[in-house]
């Protein structure tokens, strides 16, 4: 898990059920948003700079998400390079 280096309100956690998630701590009830990832999740960070989040997967699956547009997968990497 990894508090936001823009917003301290936010926390992005990753689990090994294959989702990553962010939390705005001012809300108490549930997930900003919900990050679907291809396999188990290993780690995840935010970019010092923007509000994307790399996450990694088991599967050596690594996808970078916009956290402003609802999570969107802007790059997935796999062990073999680049795959959209």
């Amino acid at each position: 898990m990894e508090w936001s280096p823009e917003n301290p309100s936010l926390l992005a956690t990753v689990c090994t059920a294959g989702d990553a998630r962010v939390w705005d701590m001012r809300q108490r009830c549930s997930s900003l948003q919900h990050l679907s990832l291809t396999g188990s999740g290993k780690a995840l960070g935010w970019n010092p700079t923007d509000s994307n989040i790399l996450a990694a997967c088991s599967d050596t699956e690594v996808c970078l998400w916009d956290t402003r547009f609802s999570g969107t997968c802007l790059k997935q990497f796999n062990h073999e390079g680049l795959s959209h």
